[in-house]
C-alpha cells in the first residue's frame, strides 16, 4: 500500500468517526424543562397524569412515570435537585398486570 492510499484510508476512518460522534451525540440528547412546566404541557398535550415515582440510589434524581387517562401513551421522567425534567422513554399502549392475590395463613 502506498502513501498515498494509506492518506486515504487514513483521512476517510477520521471522517466516519467524526460522523459517529454526532449522530451519537444528537441521539443522546434529551428534551428537559422545568418540572411545574413540563406537568402541565403532558397533561395539556397528551392528557397524562402522574401515576407512579421513587428516587435514584443516590437520592439525586425522581424518577416519574406520566400515563394518559386511556393508557394511549405513557412517559417517564427523571427531576434532578434543581426542579429540572427530562424525558427519559415514552411511548405508547402501556398495560396495567393484575397483581397477584396471595392468600394470608389463618385466612
Amino acid at each position: 500500500m502506498n502513501k498515498t492510499t494509506k492518506r486515504i484510508l487514513l483521512f476517510w476512518s477520521i471522517v466516519l468517526v467524526g460522523i459517529l460522534f454526532v449522530i451519537d451525540n444528537a441521539h443522546s440528547q434529551k428534551f428537559c424543562l422545568p418540572h411545574k412546566e413540563f406537568v402541565v404541557k403532558t397533561k395539556q398535550f397528551y392528557n397524562q397524569e402522574l401515576k407512579e415515582l421513587g428516587t435514584t440510589n443516590e437520592g439525586q434524581n425522581v424518577i416519574e412515570l406520566f400515563i394518559s387517562e386511556n393508557s394511549s401513551t405513557w412517559t417517564i421522567i427523571m427531576t434532578d435537585t434543581r426542579g429540572i425534567s427530562c424525558i427519559m422513554k415514552a411511548g405508547t399502549d402501556w398495560f396495567e398486570i393484575a397483581k397477584p392475590k396471595i392468600d394470608e395463613p389463618g385466612m
